[in-house]
């Protein structure tokens, strides 16, 4: 009987060992002109942006490269920011709202053509997005969704009727996003890593930040073994840590789960309809689905506040039970399939759910890239293009809607 891998993300339970990079602690004094704090996503993707424009670039991880947050993802690459345009409009009006999935969307298009381009072997398998209410007559905030999109010039096309029962196998309402994709997010890190080593760009793992220190034209960061100075400073870690305790009032911690069955035998796949692409829900929280080499389901959502670490384990039982039960009311045929893994991710999320890309006026070296969600890969190469444009002066007037700047404190 199959016996379920609690807390063990598949992306690198099945990485084999003896192919996992290597780089060097760092040790002694170094001078750059960026350092990246943080190897995840967001980081690897922005240490190959600086290093092919040019710039002498270093990157400190505190663990291993991209072990830590990196292989939670689904591995989804979404055109668009995860929360609803209704919301961001509503918020920030039409202007910004537009510039915000304009971003998303040239982001991960970008993320996308890298991988293409830099030949990284991480498993992509393009397809559309559709978001979708199951039912009819249960529609109405969907359609809304679509309205708001199409007023703010997003390139979105509605599905409904046998043209979505025949994609889905659902009867309800949809939209669709053309062009999204989905990868193995650790291999694709480690990807883009490399390219960013082979540009020049000096990695480091197991050398975690242990204090900066704002000098007279730049910064200084301690490190376990050494020092390294810089004239800028990128803290791509999601999250605020220690040293800017002062920004953490805009995020809220959160915990997303993810579940991905063993390989379905083909009776059981042919009465699922749905056989490629992203599929997302309208439930609260909402799921996302996709399949994983072509015969497995990984389906997350469950979101919820961070829990405490005394009690992770339990939730991630308790929320894998949820999921496999949530995922066989949309697909009855999966209904008595075991999961072969179940885990977590954790996250930080922004009071409208778009991340922070940029600088902050109360730090004069530091470049952000705070929060995102569980399918944000794309957005890690907006980030890198907005963080590049602002240590080259050249900032663009549509980086403005990631900024801190548009939230008042």
């Amino acid at each position: 009987m199959l016996k379920t891998s609690y807390g063990v993300r598949y992306w690198l339970d099945r990485f084999p060992a003896s192919r996992v990079p290597s780089y060097p602690s760092q040790r002694g004094k170094l001078d750059v002109d960026v350092a990246i704090v943080g190897g995840g996503a967001t980081g690897c993707v922005s240490a190959y942006a600086f290093a092919a424009a040019g710039i002498d670039v270093a990157l400190l991880e505190a663990a291993r490269l991209a072990q830590t947050e990196t292989p939670s993802g689904t591995g989804i690459v979404l055109h668009e920011p995860e929360t609803d345009s209704q919301k961001l409009v509503g918020m920030h009006g039409l202007r910004v709202g537009r510039q915000m999935y304009e971003g998303a969307r040239r982001g991960s298009l970008e993320y996308l053509a890298a991988i293409r381009r830099l030949r990284i072997d991480c498993g992509l398998q393009p397809g559309d997005a559709i978001h979708l209410t199951p039912t009819p007559g249960d529609d109405s905030r969907l359609r809304k969704e679509y309205s708001v999109r199409r007023e703010a010039g997003v390139e979105v096309a509605a599905v409904t009727g046998m043209q979505l029962f025949r994609q889905t196998g659902f009867n309800g309402f949809g939209i669709r996003t053309r062009g999204t994709a989905s990868v193995d997010p650790y291999r694709a890190t480690l990807g883009f890593a490399r390219a960013a080593a082979a540009r020049g760009a000096k990695i480091f793992e197991r050398s975690p930040a242990t204090r900066i220190r704002i000098l007279r034209r730049g910064v200084e960061i301690k490190t376990r073994a050494g020092v390294v100075t810089a004239s800028t400073v990128v803290l791509a870690t999601g999250y605020p840590t220690d040293d800017y305790k002062p920004l953490r009032r805009r995020f809220t911690r959160c915990q997303s789960y993810a579940v991905l069955t063993p390989e379905l035998p083909a009776d059981i796949r042919r009465e699922i309809v749905f056989q490629s692409g992203i599929l997302r829900d309208t439930a609260s929280p909402d799921h996302w689905m996709r399949w994983v080499q072509g015969n497995r389901i990984l389906f997350s959502g469950a979101d919820q506040p961070s829990v405490p670490e005394r009690a992770r384990e339990r939730a991630i039982v308790q929320r894998t039970g949820q999921l496999m039960y949530e995922l066989s009311l949309l697909f009855p045929a999966i209904s008595g399939v075991t999961p072969e893994y179940g885990w977590d991710a954790g996250y930080a999320r922004s009071a409208d759910g778009v991340p922070y890309f940029g600088p902050h006026r109360n730090y004069p070296y530091h470049l952000f890239a705070f929060g995102g969600g569980p399918g944000g890969l794309g957005l890690s190469f907006l980030a890198a293009r907005i963080l590049l444009r602002q240590h080259l002066g050249k900032p663009e007037k549509s980086d403005e809607a990631f900024s801190f700047t548009r939230i008042r404190e």
